[in-house]
């Protein structure tokens, strides 16, 4: 509308505009008593209410503008750098990271407290899943005291909201190496 009021809509498209306005109850529209092949139209009472809007929708056009040219960028442009950014890393990669730093964060670790019988259920647990749990194995989840700290190691544990997630331990297999 504010291109027909400015003329500088083409005579197609102030055609469409002028008949789509007329059918929405925004412009009246007669014949000329003079040349009955010109309409003479007016704003309807409807119309006159709408038109502060459609000078202040211009005036957020505008604003918009100058905001971009200020910026040095427009909005394609932006939305340009946006779909750059997502083909390098999709907002579904991105939101499942930012939940898995939160749930990292959320990790505690602990110190091995003796008799706690996480430890051979978890070890035991990842051993069927992956191996096959051997005598060896057995002796040293059943004294984790004597077999793992005994011997210079170390156990810790994971827990995630109060529960043991998950455990390892580090004992010296030789004077050199831990395992």
């Amino acid at each position: 509308m504010t291109e027909l009021a400015a003329g500088s809509a083409s005579p197609t498209r102030r055609s469409t505009s002028c008949r789509r306005a007329a059918r929405r109850g925004l412009l009246t529209a007669r014949c000329d008593g003079r040349d009955k092949r010109r309409r003479l139209l007016a704003l309807s009472p409807r119309g006159a209410g709408c038109w502060p809007a459609w000078c202040r929708l211009e005036e957020i056009r505008a604003a918009n503008a100058e905001l971009f040219a200020e910026a040095g960028s427009t909005l394609l442009g932006e939305v340009d750098k946006l779909e750059r950014l997502l083909d390098q890393r999709s907002m579904y990669q991105r939101v499942r990271q930012r939940l898995q730093r939160r749930q990292l964060a959320q990790v505690k670790i602990t110190v091995y407290r003796r008799a706690c019988a996480a430890f051979k259920a978890l070890n035991v647990e990842w051993l069927e899943k992956y191996f096959t749990v051997e005598q060896h194995d057995l002796a040293v989840l059943n004294d984790p005291d004597q077999m793992i700290l005994g011997k210079g190691g170390k156990i810790l544990f994971a827990s995630l909201g109060g529960r043991i997630a998950g455990t390892c331990a580090s004992c010296r297999m030789a004077r050199s190496v831990s395992s």
